[in-house]
């Protein structure tokens, strides 16, 4: 949100928000520590915003550079999180 206020371009809004959504359908699944899973995924959102705006002030790097990184880096960890699969069974049953 800081980059589109200060005039750049953020290409990471759908992957941030990507991120942390596939952490929250892992954080659902049944098993231990689901509480401390529910902590990562906010865990996962704040770090995609921190790391963004850690990098375009203080290391200097332009916001469309940060934000293509960070697009790459929050889609593919949602990729690996969600093992690839893609769940559109939302009313019970066999979701994948």
């Amino acid at each position: 949100m800081a980059v589109i206020i200060t005039g750049g371009i953020d290409l990471s809004v759908g992957s941030s928000w990507a991120s942390p959504a596939s952490s929250a359908a892992w954080s659902c699944m049944p098993g231990p520590f689901v509480v401390a899973r529910g902590a990562g995924r906010l865990g996962a959102g704040r770090l995609c915003g921190l790391v963004t705006g850690a990098f375009i002030p203080y290391v200097g790097l332009p916001s469309f550079v940060v934000t293509l990184g960070m697009l790459a880096a929050a889609r593919s960890f949602a990729v690996v999180l969600s093992e690839n699969k893609i769940s559109t069974n939302s009313a019970g049953g066999d979701s994948s």
